[in-house]
């Protein structure tokens, strides 16, 4: 079939509308596109100016410089807590031996065990000490026995001992009765239970693991005494007071017996028992009538009266028993601040601070004068040429 010129001319113009519809397609796929695009990037705008929008400190010269001084503040107010709170860290002596550090706990030992207390031995008419011949304070193995300290483990046990004499001291010198139990807690029973039951995210839980890592090191104790309520009030107040950073982690007492609810118990028991042995219960009650009946006459107290009133003595009261959980913390630092005698008393550097402070508030304020009136001198020159 031949083509005439008439199809030819079609064909040709269907060609072109093919190629134009081709063309206009993609331009439209491509503008599709980019108007995605133009709107993605428009709604991230917007949520970042409704973020800032919303934030407590507005996004300006004047905040963020305020945001950077105080963040110079607060690294110079860190430093100084941190330098203040391990002034009380265990000074560690990374040349001492095996032998020569056991031999230093014995010592301690037969130190300790003669702190002034309650405990009396039996058939002594001595004065009383504050724990039992033979106390182990924790660390039976070295003390009494035959086993050496590792290597490895001497530095974590001076500090150790160290807080065994501190505690042990401390209670002697608040005036506690008798140490009954005084012991180093291992990893799994110093673990607090709120530290199992609230568990961290995975994101945070790497970096939370690392801050408490690098804060500070941290030992626990376990502590039982027996002492009176005054003895007891002292010794949580000198642990609040002492230069070692130490905190009461855990805390319970008990009395074993009670003056009051005894007398309120066995005052009615032996009346009876008086009576029934007497003769019968008639012959009991009468014979207290006739008792309170004189006593009333010559003016007196009865016995009815003089049983259900008692006076309690504190110093005859039976004391508390006192459990403790006891946490120490090593910052690290100590020694460097003990070893800096001649540093500047602490209010000067704070008021060297001050004064730069107020050097550069002054300079600012200067620019900021400087500046006004640079503008002021630009609008008069330019009323002055319009």
């Amino acid at each position: 079939m031949k083509m005439t010129k008439n199809r030819i001319v079609m064909a040709g113009i269907g060609g072109v509308a093919a190629l134009a519809v081709c063309v206009m397609g993609y331009l439209a796929i491509s503008a599709l596109m980019e108007k995605g695009e133009i709107d993605e990037s428009l709604e991230m705008s917007e949520s970042s100016y409704r973020k800032l929008a919303k934030a407590k400190i507005a996004p300006t010269a004047a905040s963020a410089a305020a945001i950077a001084s105080n963040t110079t503040v607060l690294a110079g107010w860190y430093d100084n807590v941190r330098r203040e709170v391990a002034k009380g860290d265990v000074p560690v002596d990374r040349g001492a031996s095996e032998a020569a550090f056991k031999q230093k706990m014995v010592d301690d030992a037969r130190r300790l065990s003669k702190l002034p207390g309650d405990v009396v031995p039996e058939g002594s008419a001595g004065p009383g000490t504050l724990v039992k011949e033979g106390f182990p304070f924790g660390f039976g193995r070295y003390i009494s026995g035959a086993d050496l300290p590792a290597k490895e483990t001497l530095e974590a046990l001076q500090r150790e001992w160290s807080d065994v004499i501190f505690l042990a001291e401390l209670l002697s010198r608040c005036g506690v009765g008798e140490l009954v139990k005084l012991e180093v807690l291992s990893a799994q029973q110093a673990q607090r239970p709120e530290a199992v039951v609230q568990q961290p995210r995975p994101a945070q839980r790497g970096r939370k693991q690392e801050v408490e890592e690098k804060l500070c090191d941290e030992e626990r104790y376990s502590v039982e005494f027996v002492a009176r309520p005054a003895a007891l009030v002292k010794t949580l107040n000198e642990l609040a007071s002492s230069k070692r950073f130490a905190c009461v982690d855990g805390f319970e007492f008990f009395r074993q017996s009670d003056m009051i609810s005894d007398a309120l118990s066995g005052s009615g028991d032996k009346g009876e028992k008086a009576s029934s042995s007497s003769g019968g219960r008639r012959r009991g009650r009468r014979q207290r009538a006739q008792e309170e009946e004189k006593s009333e006459e010559e003016g007196g107290e009865s016995p009815a009266a003089k049983k259900s009133g008692f006076v309690t003595e504190p110093k005859k009261e039976a004391p508390f028993t006192v459990r403790m959980v006891i946490a120490t913390c090593d910052f690290g630092t100590g020694g460097e601040a003990a070893a800096k005698p001649d540093e500047a008393p602490e209010g000067e550097p704070a008021k060297e601070g001050d004064a730069a402070k107020e050097g550069e508030a002054a300079k600012d304020g200067n620019a900021a004068k400087e500046g006004d009136a640079a503008k002021e001198g630009d609008a008069v020159k330019e009323e002055v040429k319009q």
